[in-house]
């Protein structure tokens, strides 16, 4: 199940790379870690997070992670403004940019476990060490990406 969201967030991440003109950040696929969910989270506590929770069968979430400066070079990208500090414009294409992502893995996760999930409206959290409550969950997958000599990365816990 690892390999195959992996494959599902890399594509995912790739088609809104070319399709949102976001080649010239060169986004490249880093390795990819999978646990058991009780292993700690590492997560510094600078980094910016849009979560969105899994609900109904499958109990679990995502979670893009990144730092200031990669989150504000994603929104750039994304929303195609100028923005030189975290805002409200930055945060909203964080929180699309992990809607668009969830809806792949939900569909993933749907498809291969046969169970019926709903997704929350992203949520964004700032400078603080998440705590996610996904202890009901039993794997954590953890997608890095690499990109303008930047790490961004994609947690799902299911």
């Amino acid at each position: 199940m690892h390999r195959e969201l992996s494959r599902t967030i890399i594509a995912v991440m790739a088609d809104i790379e070319s399709s949102l003109f976001f080649s010239y950040m060169g986004i490249q696929p880093g390795p990819t870690i999978s646990t058991a969910n009780d292993a700690p989270e590492i997560i510094p506590s600078e980094h910016i997070t849009a979560a969105i929770d899994f609900e109904g069968d499958v109990h679990g979430g995502l979670c893009l992670i990144a730092p200031p400066n990669m989150a504000i070079c994603l929104a750039n990208a994304f929303g195609q403004q100028y923005n030189d500090r975290l805002n409200s414009n930055v945060r909203d294409a964080l929180a699309e940019l992990a809607n668009m992502i969830s809806g792949a893995v939900k569909s993933q996760l749907s498809g291969s476990l046969l169970k019926r999930i709903r997704r929350t409206t992203p949520r964004i959290l700032l400078n603080s060490r998440i705590n996610m409550n996904y202890s009901t969950s039993e794997h954590m997958m953890r997608q890095y990406f690499i990109a303008d000599k930047n790490q961004f990365f994609v947690d799902v816990y299911y």
